[in-house]
């Protein structure tokens, strides 16, 4: 197998992509024409392959942390997140274990007790709701 991919290196033209990301347009041509089949406007396809490389270029740079909140909108969208996110685990299991000793502190029964209310109440998101129809 090895041998055999190191034969089709030799055979196989480079990435018209990486050519074109290299400033190297008539070699992606040549290349693209060497991919496609007869009758292929291989001049076009590299110059939509240009543009494409040219759009990730300008959306990669200038995105940092600062711009999720510069923008109204942007910063709609990160506190919706991070309110979302944030609230997920609020009716699980685990923020009723994260509040286990203050619930019991609370109650101030035992730990018995306290365990059982705390596992029949984390049961309660298991349960279908009969109440809607």
């Amino acid at each position: 197998m090895p041998v055999t991919l190191a034969l089709a290196l030799l055979v196989l033209p480079e990435s018209p992509r990486w050519l074109l990301d290299k400033g190297r347009f008539d070699d992606s041509c040549k290349s693209l024409t060497w991919l496609r089949p007869t009758g292929h406007d291989s001049g076009d396809e590299a110059n939509q392959i240009q543009l494409a490389i040219k759009k990730e270029r300008e959306t990669k740079s200038g995105a940092g942390f600062a711009d999720m909140f510069r923008d109204p909108v942007d910063r709609r969208r990160t506190m919706i997140s991070i309110c979302a996110l944030s609230l997920a685990g609020v009716p699980g299991s685990m923020f009723i274990i994260g509040k286990q000793p203050l619930i019991t502190l609370m109650l101030s029964i035992w730990a018995v007790i306290a365990d059982l209310f705390l596992f029949s109440y984390s049961l309660q998101g298991l349960l279908p709701d009969h109440g809607q129809g």
